[in-house]
């Protein structure tokens, strides 16, 4: 198989900010780990016993969802610890965002609308959009600058949610949902003066200047509202779930700080967990692809097959044509593999076998990929046969059969067995194998229930 990589980030058109990934994973082993801006983290909540949780595109509202045992805690899935993780960035600067929002709503225009009309309003804003975009680029220089640098006490961050893009961020306009005396915090898009968070130590064992460390408790200031902090509710929604949200009340006020991945650079050559990837099989020239049927039953276990990179009608062999979606750029490389290349089916997430680890992917461990487009998994179980009809792996098959086959590939909703994990091997033995995978390599897939 070869890794076709390509950001998750950047796959889902986040913007430029937002494609801005952690440092590389060396330090892993070192006793003490300090935080260094970029880090991706949870946050857990001392006193709600969870992190802070959001689904981020749908639901912008931050809470802490249920743990009714002490092992759900240890084991999240990994579609349940994603919402939790958030990367460390400086203090971002909103004075031309701000002031081109506040010329938008006094005209009652929007951004999209900047540029199509002539005279002084026009001119006003398209003056003002410039500002904003320099403004965004200074804020990009300043992540580059800052990265990998050690996190301090008494220094003001932001906390962007990796999933979304959006930032955590304290919001005036609102009361909190169950305590009344709160304000509400909530995912922003690009974040405002509300997103910037003072750290503090919980201890007196800590003091400003002093370097965060991993597992340190921390206490989060508004650096806009000066008396606020990130606080937990002692109240909880119907579905067990507790808020976040924002209060002068310095009970319930303590953060744990998880480590999700360190930083790496996003310009990086490994393979990170949570890259969005294709499998591309060298030999049979396809790529691994799970079919969308529209009237499927996603309760009940799905087969995967290969489909063809290249043009094979003349000899009469099936191939599955798909286009790129609408406002994607087609490069004639893409245009030369051919439609399986192209279709979101044959998009996978790689993710790690224990959900709160992220970071770059590495030889001989375990882990999960899952189908972008339908959100099930990988899987594998023997087969009843060693000679298996060709038709059962989809529409490549050939006419006849398929010699010395133990297993079939299928999907499943859940991760919750050993059925979904694979492990990563080099094709030679003068690899190393606890090495890291680089993106574009060639590597063998072993499935480890079935050891095939």
């Amino acid at each position: 198989m070869s890794l076709r990589g390509g950001k998750l980030l950047s796959l889902l058109g986040h913007k430029k900010l937002r494609k801005i990934s952690g440092r590389m994973e060396d330090s892993e082993t070192s006793e003490e780990l300090f935080l260094t801006m970029g880090d991706k983290i949870a946050l857990e909540s001392v006193d709600g016993l969870g992190c802070i949780s959001s689904e981020g595109f749908i639901d912008n509202n931050c809470t802490i969802p249920p743990q009714p045992s002490r092992r759900s805690r240890e084991t999240p899935t990994n579609q349940e610890f994603i919402d939790s993780v958030f990367a460390i960035v400086p203090r971002y600067k909103y004075d031309a965002y701000i002031a081109l929002s506040e010329k938008l709503e006094k005209y009652g225009r929007s951004r999209a609308s900047i540029g199509k009309n002539k005279g002084e309003e026009e001119d006003t804003l398209r003056h003002l959009h410039e500002g904003e975009r320099a403004e965004v680029e200074e804020n990009l220089q300043e992540f580059k600058r800052m990265a990998g640098k050690n996190v301090t006490y008494g220094q003001v961050v932001q906390l962007m949610h990796v999933k979304s893009g959006r930032f955590l961020t304290i919001t005036v306009k609102e009361i909190a949902d169950l305590e009344k005396h709160c304000m509400k915090v909530v995912l922003e898009d690009y974040g405002n003066e509300g997103s910037w968070f003072m750290i503090t130590p919980r201890f007196k064992l800590r003091s400003e200047g002093d370097n965060v460390r991993v597992d340190d408790q921390i206490i989060l200031v508004s650096k806009r509202f000066h008396n606020l902090y990130l606080h937990t509710s002692i109240r909880k929604f119907e579905d067990q779930r507790r808020e976040v949200n924002a209060s002068s009340d310095d009970t319930r006020i303590s953060w744990r700080v998880k480590s999700f991945a360190p930083y790496i650079d996003e310009y990086t050559k490994y393979l990170q967990v949570g890259d969005v990837l294709r499998l591309f099989h060298r030999e049979a020239e396809g790529f691994l692809t799970n079919g969308r049927d529209q009237d499927a039953d996603y309760s009940n276990d799905k087969k995967v097959f290969l489909e063809l990179s290249r043009d094979t009608s003349a000899n009469g062999m099936g191939m599955t044509m798909n286009k790129l979606p609408a406002g994607v750029k087609q490069s004639s490389k893409s245009q030369a593999s051919g439609a399986a290349n192209l279709s979101s089916n044959s998009l996978w997430i790689i993710e790690h076998a224990k959900p709160t680890r992220g970071g770059v992917v590495r030889y001989n461990e375990k882990y999960r990929f899952k189908h972008l487009t339908t959100g099930r998994y990988l899987a594998a179980r023997e087969a009843q046969s060693r000679i298996l009809d060709a038709s059962g792996f989809g529409s490549i098959a050939r006419s006849g059969e398929i010699q010395g086959v133990t297993s079939v590939l299928f999907t499943k909703a859940e991760a919750d067995s050993d059925q979904t994990l694979f492990s990563l091997h080099p094709l030679n033995s003068t690899s190393k194998e606890t090495g890291k995978i680089t993106l574009e390599s060639y590597i063998c897939i072993k499935h480890e229930a079935t050891k095939t």
